[in-house]
């Protein structure tokens, strides 16, 4: 689901007066995990790169070019097996079963959107999470101007600490751990007492229930109705700059002026988790499927936020 205010700030009409079609941004997707990832790219207007999937080895980055009215998004998939005519499919993040994406990815997907040329001639950007989580994520422009225009979702505090392996709501996980009879009958809720893979994904209270009250849709898109879910909460305590739910936008979408490129950066601390191979689910290609979370953050900050919780 992407972000309402992002679809809503569409190039301006005198800004696009000024632009031509030959006028293009560069985007840079670099992959700084262990592990190999399978980027996906999804055009909502303007004008797409020429690829909306590919391989990204562990270390490594890649750089595609969209037009100035360029609205849409990226994410990694993880876990993929692909033959040689593109086809397979991809634990998290699936987009169609291929290796050029067919369409949006399956959640859990932690996203980065952007409107390219947006309303005042500015760029719009922001990391979401409101189709889940499942990987670390930092978007950065290559134009600074100040602090606290690079938002990212960055786990800086130690990952075995169970106040932030715990953040997602039990419900909600998408590999939970398995419970034993005792387990059940003395701790139905909320699981606190069961091991959990160590920032494992999580789905959205959208994208589990899709229920118009958890979406924003219907009687509940207004945003003096919708207010944040459990997870919306969990998240945000967790991942301050990330944008958690429909009408999360005026905290977590950030600006600078049009016409500069972005670099999306995947396990920005190079920090991940064996989620996957803990289960013993190994991958076709490039070994187990691994994650990790990630945002701008210092880690007294974060551990304070997850005392919170």
């Amino acid at each position: 689901m992407i972000s309402p205010y992002l679809l809503f700030l569409l190039p301006a009409l005198s800004l696009a007066q000024q632009q031509t079609r030959s006028d293009t941004r560069t985007l840079t997707v670099t992959n700084n995990c262990p592990y190999t990832i399978w980027p996906g790219l999804l055009t909502s207007n303007g004008t797409g790169p020429a690829t909306t999937g590919f391989e990204l080895a562990a270390t490594s980055n890649r750089s595609v070019t969209v037009g100035w009215d360029w609205v849409g998004r990226i994410w990694g998939r993880t876990n993929c097996t692909f033959g040689a005519d593109g086809a397979g499919y991809c634990l998290t993040g699936d987009c169609g079963n291929k290796l050029e994406c067919q369409g949006a990815g399956q959640p859990p997907t932690t996203l980065a959107e952007f409107t390219i040329s947006g309303s005042g001639e500015q760029s719009y950007f922001d990391v979401s999470l409101v189709d889940g989580y499942d990987l670390d994520m930092k978007i950065t422009p290559q134009y600074q101007n100040g602090e606290g225009n690079s938002p990212s979702c960055v786990m800086t505090s130690p990952v075995d600490d169970k106040a932030i392996t715990h953040w997602c709501p039990f419900d909600l996980l998408v590999f939970p751990p398995p419970k034993s009879p005792r387990d059940s009958a003395a701790f139905w809720y909320p699981d606190d007492n069961l091991e959990r893979p160590l920032l494992s994904p999580c789905l959205s209270a959208c994208a589990k229930w899709n229920k118009p009250e958890d979406c924003c849709k219907g009687k509940w898109d207004d945003p003096k109705k919708c207010k944040p879910s459990l997870y919306s909460s969990k998240a945000k305590a967790v991942c301050p700059d990330a944008y958690s739910y429909a009408y999360d936008d005026h905290l977590s979408t950030f600006t600078v002026p049009t016409g500069q490129g972005f670099e999306v950066t995947f396990c920005p601390a190079g920090e991940s988790s064996d989620i996957m191979m803990e289960r013993g689910v190994t991958s076709g290609a490039a070994g187990g499927w691994k994650g990790g979370m990630s945002a701008v953050l210092a880690v007294a900050g974060v551990v304070g936020m997850v005392n919170m919780l």
